[in-house]
């Protein structure tokens, strides 16, 4: 059994036609089923235990943003679902797309056919918050603690400090081939970021340090933000750790992983 679940920006007008196309493109390959419409997080979350079941196997595929990829992983780390899942991104620049190998549009349907499948680990942040790609934050005033035995300590304002499960291309370009989110570490990485050239206007970013883990305790002097797959933010101190928790992937031959 297929479900599709639908970012709430999909059914505007102006995305109708695009919509429309990748209908009927799911329809003659026979890959239809229901569809699911959510508009929060609280939403995403009741829509799948309502609607998928713990007992028979289904197919859920995402179509939207990665914000709604990364809520929808999130939520089935939390439940004992058996599914796979799928992606559609609908929308560009969807890094985590990018990285399963996944075209927006029909060849994302195309890829959805061929069932290549992947499993991956979701990490957890406090042990009870899930995520799927990576975290960061601003290193000014960190100490980031790895697997509990030693500290990176960053004071720059420059520099960032980051979490990372899945290599995104954009972010990642400089250390793909360490970033895998199909065995149970976790990358910490330390980036300086320069201006440069006459005006200082060109924008340099290095990799500082460099870590594979598997528990991360970040704590700061004062409170600070650390962004979550992009989108959620959670408050320090925050202990990033993995966990036994996985999902089944469709993915594209070209995935980064």
């Amino acid at each position: 059994m297929y479900y599709y679940i639908y970012h709430q920006d999909v059914r505007q007008q102006k995305f109708q036609k695009r919509l429309t196309a990748l209908e009927r493109k799911v329809n003659s390959l026979g890959l239809q089923g229901k569809n699911i419409y959510s508009n929060s997080y609280s939403s995403v979350d009741e829509s799948l235990k309502k609607n998928l079941s713990e007992t028979t196997e289904s197919t859920l595929v995402v179509v939207g943003d990665d914000e709604l990829f990364s809520k929808t992983l999130s939520v089935l780390a939390s439940l004992s679902i058996k599914t796979t899942v799928g992606y559609i991104p609908f929308f560009k620049n969807t890094q985590i797309s990018e990285s399963l190998g996944i075209n927006c549009g029909e060849d994302a349907i195309m890829t959805l056919a061929r069932r290549r499948i992947e499993k991956i680990y979701i990490p957890q942040i406090n042990d009870n918050i899930f995520f799927v790609s990576h975290l960061e934050a601003h290193c000014a005033n960190l100490i980031a603690t790895v697997n509990k035995k030693y500290s990176v300590k960053c004071e720059s304002d420059s520099a960032k400090i980051r979490v990372a499960n899945m290599p995104l291309s954009v972010l990642d370009k400089n250390t793909n081939s360490n970033i895998n989110p199909r065995d149970m570490f976790l990358e910490l990485v330390v980036t300086e970021t320069s201006k440069k050239g006459a005006l200082k206007l060109d924008v340099d970013t290095k990799i500082s340090g460099f870590f594979s883990c598997e528990n991360i305790n970040i704590q700061a002097t004062e409170q600070k933000t650390v962004i979550v797959d992009g989108f959620k933010e959670v408050q320090t101190p925050v202990n990033i750790s993995s966990s036994h928790r996985q999902i089944r992937l469709i993915v594209g031959k070209s995935r980064m992983f």
